[in-house]
């Protein structure tokens, strides 16, 4: 599916991925053998071979690392899988009998990168309950997670999006799926709780949109980074402040309700 805007002089492609983490539009550069890639990830309906004994598992996640390591420092398309070997003390067959390609060490990435972010969003929310707080302070700490989140990953969020396409694209799309459930589902049901505080009707209503404004304010403030049309750049802190606001005035929430 291509999707092109008048704000851009090509037109943008748009895959599963990128629908699912809402990230700016990318394009990818093309293969140098595309007839090969779309092979390869034809021949499996899962582009990551899982492993089976301990041994095996341990391996996966070196190449993981190794390749989060090397990413800190240069580009997707710049790392090879030789190298990724390499810094994971395997050969190159190794990884192959893991990865069908460059592109599949994406979905266990993406896993990983969830993972994280999942235990940072619960940690924080968690925490806001076991202070009995506030909407103000359930929104404020979804809001500063969020930003947070996105702006220690954004460059290999980046990367991600442009590198994802075809089958790992739909896999990485289910995984950021998954994701974006848990995180407004802990969101949704600690505010329907605290429903006394909010005077928007209806209120479930006035929740969805509020998660929707705030998750995707803060993806393309931090990712898309989308400021040169404005008279201003937040910072961070910025961000979190007017988001948190812009929020609990939506949802009409008073002090003392």
């Amino acid at each position: 599916m291509r999707m092109t805007f008048a704000f851009h002089t090509t037109p943008v492609k748009w895959n599963r991925f990128q629908y699912a983490t809402t990230l700016v539009p990318m394009t990818r550069k093309r293969a140098s053998n595309p007839t090969t890639r779309a092979t390869t990830r034809s021949t499996s309906s899962s582009s990551v071979h899982g492993p089976q004994q301990a041994r095996s598992r341990e391996t996966m996640k070196a190449i993981v690392a190794a390749f989060l390591e090397l990413a800190r420092h240069r580009s997707y398309d710049e790392i090879s899988v030789a190298e990724i070997a390499e810094a994971a003390n395997i050969s190159v067959g190794g990884f192959y009998a893991r990865f069908e390609s460059k592109d599949a060490l994406i979905v266990p990435i993406s896993r990983e990168l969830t993972s994280i972010f999942r235990v940072q969003l619960g940690g924080a929310l968690d925490r806001a309950e076991q202070r009995h707080a506030t909407i103000a302070g359930v929104v404020h700490a979804y809001v500063h997670t969020m930003v947070n989140g996105f702006r220690e990953r954004r460059p290999l969020l980046i990367q991600l999006s442009r590198a994802a396409s075809g089958p790992v694209a739909a896999e990485v799309g289910d995984i950021f799926l998954e994701f974006n459930r848990f995180a407004h589902g802990r969101f949704r049901a600690m505010c329907l709780a605290r429903r006394n505080e909010i005077g928007h009707r209806p209120v479930a209503a006035g929740i969805e949109f509020a998660i929707f404004f705030m998750s995707a304010a803060a993806r393309d403030a931090v990712i898309g980074v989308n400021w040169r049309s404005y008279e201003i750049e937040p910072t961070d802190d910025q961000l979190i402040a007017q988001l948190t606001r812009t929020v609990l005035r939506y949802l009409d929430v008073k002090k003392g309700r």
